[in-house]
């Protein structure tokens, strides 16, 4: 398919998204509830947006090898990758440029393609065990346990659908991927302290991410246990991850005003705490690209 055909309809979706759900619920309230931010509170998510990208930047390098490039390159390059995610399909976009870019300069092609999977997996096994323990934790705020079970299941079919998207999207077809993904399993077992390190980053980095959502939300008035934003934040991201609509927007929305509804947590409030994120999201991937191309003058290619 045309690139910009493609772009064009991902931008569609994400659009038909919002307006549904502005059209659906009280836009006013959703108004009301954005009015809450603070400017401070929002560069500060910015920054942390931006700070938490660059250390997993540090998780990617421990995987394909400290030999094969700088710290400074390695942020670079994720950098980079991440930016466009604003004209390609999914979020998971990002991964495949960052691939390309460092590929093309260290000619492991295959190296880069397997530490690339195995970083995909490591976050969305990250994200999977957040939503467990939020689960688990989140039972007495629920209250009901026949719902909790189906919220449960749906978190298990969210997190396989992410995964096999995920590995068709960084490997190609069904035999490559599931031979990369060997290739990454046997390479990372001959390095188990960098794989450790890199699982015990992501979890620092996608309770980062987690915090300065959480924080967005509580500008807007969305008051929840940390139990149930362990919930509803992994899948969110999972939801987004899909390469549905641009970089996630629509989709992140949908799931939080589904999965924090599960809670009965207002859903304008819910809406208002996504789009807040959606603006910080947007412009953090334009400034990481712009920090990407100011460094690219002063590190070697």
């Amino acid at each position: 398919m045309n690139p910009r055909i493609r772009w064009a309809l991902q931008f569609a979706v994400s659009a038909v998204l919002l307006v549904v759900l502005l059209r659906v619920f009280p836009l006013d309230l959703v108004r009301e509830a954005l009015a809450g931010i603070s400017w401070s509170l929002w560069f500060g998510a910015l920054a942390m947006f931006l700070t938490v990208h660059a250390i997993s930047a540090l998780k990617w390098r421990l995987l394909v090898g400290p030999d094969v490039v700088s710290v400074g390159e390695a942020i670079r390059i994720h950098y980079a990758g991440l930016s466009t995610s604003l004209v390609l399909p999914g979020l998971m976009s990002g991964d495949v440029v960052r691939g390309g870019m460092l590929g093309k300069r260290s000619g492991d092609w295959h190296g880069v393609v397997v530490a690339g999977l195995f970083d995909r997996v490591i976050d969305v096994t990250t994200l999977l065990v957040l939503a467990g323990f939020g689960l688990l934790t989140s039972v007495t705020v629920a209250g009901d346990a026949l719902r909790l079970f189906a919220l449960a299941a749906l978190t298990v079919a969210a997190v396989v659908t992410a995964m096999v998207v995920g590995l068709s999207w960084l490997g190609g077809g069904q035999r490559e991927w599931q031979m990369n993904l060997a290739d990454a399993i046997a390479r990372l077992k001959a390095r188990p302290v960098n794989a450790a390190a890199a699982f015990s980053i992501s979890i620092v980095v996608q309770l980062g991410f987690l915090f300065a959502s959480k924080a967005i939300g509580e500008g807007v008035g969305l008051e929840a246990p940390l139990a149930v934003w362990l919930v509803a934040w992994p899948l969110s991201k999972l939801a987004a991850v899909l390469p549905v609509g641009l970089a996630g927007i629509g989709m992140r929305e949908v799931a939080l005003v589904a999965l924090f509804g599960f809670y009965g947590i207002s859903e304008p409030v819910a809406i208002a705490a996504g789009l807040a994120w959606e603006s910080v999201l947007v412009v953090g991937l334009l400034s990481s690209g712009l920090l990407a191309a100011a460094a690219s003058g002063s590190l070697p290619e």
